[in-house]
């Protein structure tokens, strides 16, 4: 019977094997082999030919006279690459060869790595990682498949903590072991404190803006300044409006909080105010509160000091006549006006009181008309010269009347009240 490897395999791994691994190959024979044979199991390279001297994974030396199985344990050589390679069995006495069976060789866990940034890695920021091998495939934590066929991944950095990112390589059927890049991300710092912020009339110069924290970095108006600034942003204050917003952050652990905006809002001046003057009362024992009056306005002296109660409206004594001066400034949302609007407050002088009138008549020499002596006369119930009355008709009933005259000047302002008695007697007869 003529001698033949008659099969080979299957191997064991009997698709993939790694270099230096183990591997075990079954073969049957049939036929007489001469004493001393030699089997032997061969290695292609990894492109499946067999070269004038291949590798030699194991040997047997066996002569067996009938058909018989045999399985040999060897080891793939260290040094082998990953590729497609086959396997086969040769005999020496005689020489025969077997069929040949495929075998994959894995590859070595790709080279990996950050490629940026470098140094820490801060929450929220790109992050790439790089690889270089045959058919990339990229695990992400929680061994959940990324990508494919890729050798940069590009992700933002997540929260804080260790994230395991797994990389291997495929050749053939063949996957490498994998390649693990442990990133670790650093929480950002905590945002700065940001207080209230002073409000500005158009004009007014600005104060550096104002913010707690550490290593503070201001951005002006642009959030993406690749030159921020440790010094605060001031802000204009040339125009009315709602000034920024103006960045800022903090760095207090290396990683760079969240860029904050701060408003600044600048009022508009308001214009001068317009006042009626000059304003003209009677002397009297009275005081007259001016106006404008209120939150909107400010009143000076003549001299440009600010009345009490922060320049509320006066109240004018009338005791004395005489002229006063007094400049109002007009008020809006905390800003006043530039220029100051001249009121001027006459106190003009009463006439003097008519001089004191009784009239006494009797019935028969009763007068046609009740009259004083006075310029502009007017007469009154009261004692206050309030209730005005027409010119009284002269009584016909005998009694004494009692009444009130004020005379009145050309603006209007009257004399203190003058008591006028008006005594009516009746005639009597006298008796013989």
């Amino acid at each position: 019977m003529a001698q033949s490897i008659a099969t080979i395999g299957p191997s064991t791994p009997s698709t993939c094997a790694s270099p230096g691994g183990a591997i075990t190959v079954p073969f049957s024979t049939a036929g007489v082999f001469s004493i001393g044979n030699v089997f032997t199991v061969q290695l292609s390279d990894n492109g499946g030919a067999f070269p004038a001297a291949p590798a030699t994974i194991a040997t047997l030396l066996v002569s067996p006279s009938s058909s018989t199985t045999y399985t040999l344990a060897g080891i793939i050589p260290a040094g082998a690459t990953a590729g497609s390679y086959r396997i086969r069995v040769i005999s020496s006495t005689p020489s025969r060869t077997s069929t040949t069976i495929a075998l994959g060789i894995s590859p070595t866990a790709p080279a990996a790595g950050v490629a940026s940034p470098t140094g820490q890695i801060c929450q929220g920021t790109p992050v790439s990682l790089t690889a270089s091998g045959s058919s990339l495939k990229w695990f992400g934590p929680g061994n959940v498949l990324l990508a494919n066929n890729i050798s940069t991944l590009n992700f933002s950095a997540a929260g804080p903590g260790s994230y395991a990112y797994t990389i291997t390589q495929l050749v053939g059927l063949c996957e490498s072991p994998g390649r693990t890049v442990t990133v670790t991300v650093t929480s950002k710092s905590p945002n700065p404190t940001i207080p209230p912020q002073p409000t500005y009339c158009v004009g007014a110069p600005g104060a550096p803006l104002n913010a707690s924290g550490a290593n503070l970095r201001w951005y002006g108006t642009n959030i993406n300044n690749a030159s921020p600034s440790a010094a605060p942003t001031t802000p204009p204050t040339n125009a009315a409006g709602a000034i920024g917003p103006f960045y800022v952050s903090q760095n207090s652990n290396g990683c760079e909080s969240d860029r904050i905006g701060i408003s600044v809002t600048v009022n508009a001046i308001p214009g001068t105010p317009s006042v009626t003057t000059p304003l003209t009362y009677c002397q009297s024992s009275t005081s007259q509160p001016l106006s404008p009056g209120g939150a909107g306005f400010k009143w000076y002296s003549a001299s440009n000091n600010l009345l009490p109660n922060n320049g509320a409206a006066p109240s004018q004594s009338l005791s004395s006549p005489g002229s006063t001066t007094y400049l109002v400034s007009a008020v809006a949302n905390g800003c006043e006006s530039t220029a100051k609007s001249p009121l001027v407050v006459n106190v003009t002088a009463s006439p003097a009181a008519i001089a004191p009138v009784s009239l006494a008549y009797c019935q028969t020499s009763r007068p046609a008309a009740l009259t004083v002596s006075g310029s502009n006369v007017r007469w009154y119930s009261d004692a206050a010269g309030n209730n005005q009355i027409s010119v009284p008709a002269v009584p016909v009933t005998p009694n004494t009347y009692t009444y009130y005259v004020r005379q009145f000047d050309s603006n209007g302002c009257g004399s203190t009240p003058r008591r006028t008695e008006c005594a009516f007697q009746e005639h009597q007869q006298l008796q013989a």
